[in-house]
């Protein structure tokens, strides 16, 4: 399975229940703390650093994200991506909107802020980690 975002590990923790777990994060930092749980658990977790967007090589039974697509600069493409990399085409997403974000305007005007954002060539803040 390849944990696409994993960040700190949540789905990556499905290690537990014996399953194969490539996690792929853009973020050291994150990828720091999801190695520390990994290890607190004795769980094996194969960890990669970089983008979503860029599967390593190697077969997956599946690829999984969590509150990822919103921040791709090519969603339809990733996700091509990603289903040409599981071996069954099976890819399990996991996202929402929350509060103000589920209302139509607000959702229009956080689309406007990524734009905008993605113009500039700033990376989303959920990319920097601090202690």
């Amino acid at each position: 399975m390849l944990d696409a975002g994993a960040g700190t590990g949540f789905l990556s923790l499905a290690a537990r229940l014996g399953y194969q777990v490539s996690a792929l994060d853009l973020s050291s930092e994150m990828l720091q703390r999801l190695r520390a749980k990994v290890a607190a658990e004795s769980l094996e977790v194969e960890v990669i650093e970089g983008p979503a967007d860029h599967v390593p090589t190697g077969e997956f039974d599946a690829v999984v994200e969590r509150h990822l697509v919103w921040t791709l600069p090519d969603p339809a493409a990733t996700l091509m991506t990603w289903r040409s990399a599981a071996s069954t085409d099976r890819l399990i997403l996991f996202e929402s909107a929350w509060g103000s974000a589920a209302e139509p305007h607000e959702a229009l005007k956080a689309w406007a802020r990524t734009k905008l954002r993605r113009l500039r060539r700033i990376p989303p803040p959920h990319h920097f980690c601090s202690q």
